[in-house]
């Protein structure tokens, strides 16, 4: 019998998380595919909430916490070595002084350019020489620490904060005083960093900032997709660490699911695309890339799903929920598609 072709599609912010649904519903496109698709489904509550975790749990890890940083530095463009050492995410940020708090702004906000990066990673390198501590930047907006043993802190994603009161969110743990100390002086370097006075007088945010979050050593998995399409380090990174010669075929996510070849097994296509505008409050944005996604991606699995050309789709949206569809359930029209908006969640 020859063996499954079966889709898992993680799609972090397709459907949420909206603090408030009914008012983006009035907003949102008529998305025909993905409307059928959620009607036809057998929603499944297996998942997990989080994009880190859902694809985490691809690779048959177990968690939290999830080895982001380690994992997404072996996934990088350079291929970094990982070895045995602790890694951590430590992302600019901008951090906004309101009169009672400080709010959060990641990547997505600030817009870094690489020369701008690279100038405030040398002077934090420079800075911190004294104490071990060596900031890489493979990325604009994705920075590490590569450490000799675990610092001893507990952490957030920073998916968990953007534009909320940071103070709940610090670092804690055993030796989270001395984090926060490195933290509070890597702001006062970054806030008198001329490139930071550049970025202010042509009205863009300044990265003044730095946020730890997904520490750990490389993971080892020993279960893995047969392939995997996606262009973000941690996906990337977590097939090329896949052990007992499980690692699977990796290439970029298509442009669209014409282009996709189902073989035989489990692909895995990872589309990040839609979380960030939403957590930023781009709304707009976000509808853009909605509407890509059900004309290059939606519409053509329906119709190659129906033509018998792959047998199963999974959707998970990464919010704790899972869609699974099959060329069966497909023709269950009694199912009546009710606008896709009415599974729009509120929490991830």
């Amino acid at each position: 019998m020859p063996a499954t072709r079966r889709l898992q599609f993680i799609v972090p912010g397709l459907l949420g998380p909206v603090p408030d649904p009914q008012t983006l519903a009035a907003l949102a496109p008529d998305c025909r595919a993905l409307a059928r698709l959620l009607a036809r489904a057998q929603t499944l509550h297996d998942g997990l909430p989080g994009g880190e975790a859902a694809v985490c749990a691809a690779f048959g890890l177990a968690g939290p916490p999830w080895p982001v940083a380690a994992a997404a530095r072996a996934g990088e463009a350079d291929e970094a070595a990982v070895g045995a050492r602790w890694w951590l995410r430590a992302d600019p940020v901008h951090m906004r002084i309101d009169t009672s708090r400080a709010r959060l702004f990641a990547g997505y906000a600030l817009d870094l350019q690489a020369q701008e990066a690279r100038q405030l990673i040398e002077a934090l390198n420079v800075h911190f020489e004294a104490d071990g501590l060596h900031f890489e930047a493979p990325a604009p907006d994705r920075w590490y620490l590569g450490l000799d043993a675990a610092p001893g802190i507990d952490t957030y994603a920073p998916t968990e904060v953007v534009g909320r009161n940071v103070d709940a969110f610090m670092p804690s743990g055993k030796d989270a005083r001395i984090w926060r100390s490195r933290i509070n002086e890597a702001q006062m370097l970054m806030h008198d960093a001329p490139i930071n006075a550049e970025r202010q007088r042509a009205g863009a945010l300044p990265a003044n900032s730095v946020w730890l979050w997904g520490g750990g050593q490389a993971p080892l998995p020993r279960e893995a997709p047969a392939e995997v399409l996606a262009d973000d380090p941690l996906t990337r990174g977590l097939a090329r660490l896949a052990v007992d010669g499980s690692e699977p075929r990796r290439s970029s996510l298509p442009t669209n699911a014409a282009s996709w070849e189902p073989r035989p097994g489990t692909s895995l296509a990872v589309e990040w695309g839609l979380r960030d505008p939403l957590l930023h409050g781009d709304p707009e944005a976000w509808i853009e890339r909605l509407q890509r996604l059900e004309t290059d991606w939606l519409v053509p699995l329906i119709e190659r799903l129906r033509a018998g050309e792959y047998d199963e789709l999974l959707i998970d949206p990464a919010d704790g929920r899972r869609f699974r569809v099959t060329r069966r359930a497909l023709g269950r029209f009694w199912r009546r598609v009710r606008p896709w908006t009415e599974w729009l969640g509120e929490e991830m």
